[in-house]
């Protein structure tokens, strides 16, 4: 599953770490809170961007508006997009973020596009 990829690029990030720091009782509780710092960190740009994509797209109403189908579907690629790139430079996993963006979008965003859009933006993503 893409959940079980995205944690052991995580985990194989945090084990790189013991290349340059001895094995120690210290340094695996360390790995261990970085691990956490860096998958919950990711989850919640991903989820914010997620709900923050679901608000925008509520409340521009492209919903009514069958004939933007196109626009509607371009738009909803900034939001994963961004919140990667803000996890990146933060130095967290941009693959987590995305994963959990795109499960908050599929829940909540999708029931804001018109019925055209969640097909297309279906085959797209």
């Amino acid at each position: 599953s893409v959940l079980n990829d995205a944690v052991a690029i995580v985990l194989s990030n945090t084990l790189v770490s013991f290349l340059y720091v001895p094995v120690s009782q210290e340094a695996i509780i360390g790995a261990v809170l970085s691990f956490l710092q860096i998958f919950i960190g990711s989850m919640v740009i991903g989820i914010v961007a997620g709900m923050l994509s679901a608000l925008v797209f509520k409340h521009m109403g492209l919903k009514h508006h069958e004939e933007i189908v196109f626009l509607e579907a371009a738009l909803s690629f900034p939001f994963p997009w961004a919140a990667y790139f803000i996890a990146e430079a933060l130095k967290l996993s941009g693959i987590v973020t995305i994963l959990f963006c795109g499960i908050v979008m599929a829940t909540y965003t999708r029931n804001n596009f018109s019925t055209k859009s969640v097909t297309l933006t279906a085959g797209a993503y």
